[in-house]
């Protein structure tokens, strides 16, 4: 299955890269879709490679080479909702709030995951799943805030803003399954191989 969600997300980046060679202000969507598929890529390898680690630790917290690995993953994790989120921005508000405010979102997403590699092991397991689930929440309500900027202005819509749409609607959906009324954050995160080691 996650096999071919990257052959997916792979699709998805072909789609993206001809509408941005035809279209120059669609290539904020087609950098954050490349920047999410590389992103998923790694982080499978980065699994792979923390496996042993994991299986040596016996649920205790992680320590060394591993512990670095998990905070890349963490990272890398945390940079999709963060990134939607600054697409958001550089698509929907007005200059010259929109770079402002992605870079302060960025500034933020590197915030975030240094202070959650200050506070390890205190967020690790279900803390550290309810983190994640803030965050996504967080970024869901940024790329609502955003639309509603946009929509305000009464813009006629392009591919573009299209996308945003489309892409904060599915990440809406993956939340909702996800959350206390879908099977539940922690498990869904497990099963998504999204490690909260």
């Amino acid at each position: 299955m996650r096999l071919l969600g990257i052959a997916l997300s792979a699709v998805l980046v072909a789609l993206v890269w001809r509408s941005a060679a035809l279209e120059p202000r669609h290539r904020p969507v087609a950098a954050v879709v490349v920047g999410n598929l590389i992103a998923d890529v790694v982080r499978r390898g980065l699994a792979l490679l923390n496996a042993p680690a994991y299986a040596a630790a016996h649920g205790a917290p992680l320590t060394g080479l591993g512990r670095a690995l998990f905070h890349a993953d963490e990272a890398l994790f945390l940079a999709w909702p963060f990134g939607l989120a600054a697409l958001a921005a550089l698509v929907f508000l007005e200059e010259p709030h929109r770079r402002r405010v992605a870079a302060l979102v960025g500034s933020m997403w590197g915030l975030s995951s240094l202070a959650l590699a200050l506070a390890y092991p205190m967020f690790r397991g279900p803390a550290l799943g309810r983190v994640y689930l803030a965050v996504e929440l967080t970024s869901l309500a940024a790329i609502i805030a955003s639309g509603w900027s946009w929509w305000q202005r009464w813009e006629k819509p392009s591919l573009v803003e299209g996308s945003v749409i489309i892409l904060g609607a599915v990440e809406l959906g993956a939340v909702i399954q996800w959350s206390p009324f879908g099977k539940g954050w922690d498990a869904q995160v497990t099963t998504a191989g999204l490690s909260t080691r």
